[in-house]
């Protein structure tokens, strides 16, 4: 029987670092490579390279696990440009193979061997990458003759590969993600054969998906298995210390010991009692959640400090009681006790509602303390006030004159012939701001027809560019005046679709050809085979005079008569582009 679970994590091409117990293969030898006590992935440096959020799926250092330890033999199909010279071998650690179609890969088992159940739990396990195109078979082998016997007796398919018996095959996938568990039950094929009597140590993956390989070796496509892992069920009693038939567990504070160790549950107790709980003793000594309101809550003093000494004086304030300060701050300025008075901005020791507080040292300007003073213009001002003693004085500095600023920025006397005069615009008006425009029109710089009036159709001021006759904006003497507006048949090119090498006919070339010559600046041909291949490149050229056209083969070789394909880029005089793709046949 074979089940398949989904798993909803990603493979990537990322790497491990090399270090003790933290490989694929070290986290499945059931050795302590390390020494620090835990073994294989009871090891946390095996947990972090699994790729499933819950380890116990595919790391698991209990008995009942076996990973592939070695490749015996494997055949990719597909050359993709991606590192794959890590085998599936070991837990789930992120690096997958990708087998390609006919492809296969051996594995073998040398210390601990797979062996069946004995019931309807499930003894092979497949970690590995899938698409509903992707089809693939699972067989099994031993160096074990009973085993062998046993496997060929109840009628399993035999492979051509000698003593291989085919134990699953996977299609059809619905889609519901890409990435899978493939679970085979051996018993069920067995009828009733005792737990462990099997020994598998080799296991045998063929790739039967019916696609192609991906276009470019740089791409990756998902329609052929990738293969992460095997593994399967082994009756090894190993426990999480590396120790045959060894009692230590993982206790539920993660940590591997023996079962009657007075540390066994216990290192992760909280104050409550509860494994894994978060209550401590805080600073009051209850024993309470961190996030609990009520932490170092119940013993604060009026200052917020845990068993503090601070209380809340007569006069309201929280001191420690042997603070100078205590049930002294409460005598106001007057030394009237919890009295109101309090010392003014003014420095005068009044009741805030005396119509007198912050009174008696206002300026003129009613700044308290302020500096400002009345000069003799009458004005209330600081006396470092550029315009103290200045606002009564005329802008020539006289005393009550009469001079001012006329619209020109002139100090004089409204009278005065000048006044006004300095600053005429070319409109004549004072202070206007009317200028000649580089067209000799006196506007306003903001006027929208300001270097209007003199533009050509393409902006340029005094530019002699005119519309043509095909619409488009050009001096005279451009080359291209009244003719970017080439017709169809002035554009026309003719591609041949059919090429005769043997003979002496003229379509022995692939040779493009237009009526109108003249009219094309450039033209680039370029020859794909089927595959996509690059087998010509005419480069950038002019279409006359030009005679390096293909001839039907390519780096000096005769090419198969078939199909290929074409593309023209052709430039017209006027800039335009015309790209056209198609096939042409090769017959011989």
């Amino acid at each position: 029987m074979l089940r398949i679970l989904l798993i909803s994590a990603l493979f990537t091409n990322s790497y491990v670092a090399f270090s003790q117990e933290n490989t694929a293969i070290l986290c499945s030898d059931l050795l302590d490579n390390d020494g620090d006590g835990l073994c294989d992935c009871a090891d946390p440096e095996c947990i972090d390279i699994t790729y499933l959020t819950n380890f116990n799926d595919n790391c698991n250092f209990f008995p009942g696990f076996t990973y592939a330890d070695f490749t015996i033999d494997k055949n990719q199909t597909c050359d993709i440009n991606i590192d794959q010279t890590q085998d599936p071998l070991g837990i789930p650690d992120q690096i997958a193979i990708q087998l390609g179609p006919s492809g296969h890969v051996y594995l073998g088992y040398d210390n601990n061997m797979i062996t069946n159940t004995g019931d309807d739990r499930d003894d092979i396990y497949i970690f590995c990458g899938l698409k509903p195109e992707t089809r693939y078979s699972i067989s099994v082998s031993s160096a074990d003759a009973n085993t062998i016997n046993i496997l060929r007796d109840v009628g399993l398919a035999e492979l051509e590969a000698v003593d291989y018996f085919q134990v699953g095959f996977v299609e059809n996938i619905i889609q519901t993600g890409q990435f899978y568990i493939h679970n085979i039950d051996l018993d069920s094929n067995l009828n009733g054969l005792a737990e462990g009597i099997l020994s598998i140590d080799r296991i045998l993956i063929v790739d039967h998906s019916n696609v192609d390989c991906p276009f470019s070796p740089s791409s990756i496509t998902w329609q052929y298995t990738f293969i992460d892992a095997v593994g399967g069920y082994s009756n090894a009693e190993i426990d999480c210390n590396c120790q045959a038939n060894g009692s230590h567990q993982i206790d539920q504070c993660g940590l591997c010991l023996e079962t009657a160790d007075p540390d066994f549950d216990q290192t992760c107790i909280d104050c409550n009692g509860i494994l894994n709980g978060n209550a401590i003793e805080d600073e009051c000594g209850v024993c309470l959640d961190l996030m609990d309101p009520d932490f170092d809550q119940s013993c604060i003093d009026c200052n917020g400090t845990p068993n503090g000494n601070f209380i809340q004086d007569n006069c309201g304030n929280c001191l420690e009681p042997s603070d100078p300060n205590f049930n002294q701050g409460c005598d106001d300025c007057n030394g009237m006790a919890n009295g109101p008075s309090v010392l003014d901005e003014c420095g005068v020791c009044l009741d805030p509602s005396d119509p007198e507080f912050n009174q008696s040292c206002l300026d003129c300007a009613g700044v308290i303390n302020g500096e400002a003073v009345m000069d003799e213009c009458g004005n209330c001002l600081n006396p470092d006030d550029q315009n103290f003693n200045q606002s009564c004085a005329d802008c020539n500095g006289t005393l009550n004159g009469f001079a001012v600023l006329d619209d020109c920025g002139e100090c004089l006397e409204a009278s005065d012939p000048n006044f006004n005069q300095s600053c005429m615009d070319c409109n004549g008006t004072a202070g206007g701001s009317a200028m000649l425009d580089e067209c000799g029109d006196c506007k306003q710089p903001d006027d929208p027809t300001f270097n209007e009036s003199c533009k050509d159709c393409n902006e340029v001021i005094n530019g002699t560019s005119i519309i043509d006759e095909c619409g488009v904006c050009l001096e005279e003497s451009d080359p291209l005046f009244n003719a970017s507006c080439l017709t169809i048949s002035e554009k026309e090119v003719f591609i041949p679709n059919v090429m005769s090498i043997d003979t002496d006919e003229d379509n022995h070339l692939f040779i493009i050809n237009s009526a109108n010559p003249e009219n094309i600046q450039s033209v680039i041909v370029n020859i794909f085979d089927r595959q996509g291949q690059l087998i010509y490149d005419s480069g950038n050229f002019s279409l006359v005079g030009f005679n390096d056209w293909w001839d039907g083969t390519a780096t000096g070789e005769e090419l198969y008569a078939g199909t290929y394909v074409y593309r023209v880029e052709v430039t017209y005089i006027n800039d335009e582009e015309l790209v056209e793709m198609g096939t042409v046949t090769l017959v011989r």
